[in-house]
């Protein structure tokens, strides 16, 4: 996978749009907590490429807190990224 820096641009652009939207979660401070913590794992594995395992992790932060749209579109990149 290889860029010239306008797919990490607007990847930023994406995900502080995205995160901007957000809006606060209404399920409970565990699994707001929980979920941060996966959104974090996972960005380590976007980092290394591993998006399989980036997919699953952002998945289950959707799973627990629905209502932050920056899982749903780091969840989207590392699709885009998987297919390439």
């Amino acid at each position: 996978v290889g860029g010239n820096g306008i797919t990490a641009s607007i990847t930023i652009t994406i995900v502080t749009f995205f995160g901007a939207m957000a809006s606060p979660a209404e399920d409970s401070g565990d699994n707001v907590a929980k979920a941060e913590e996966l959104k974090s794992q996972a960005n380590e594995y976007f980092k290394t490429e591993k998006y399989p395992q980036a997919i699953e992790l952002y998945t289950q932060s959707i799973t627990l807190n629905p209502s932050n749209a920056v899982y749903y579109a780091n969840r989207s990149i590392a699709y885009l990224r998987y297919k390439e």
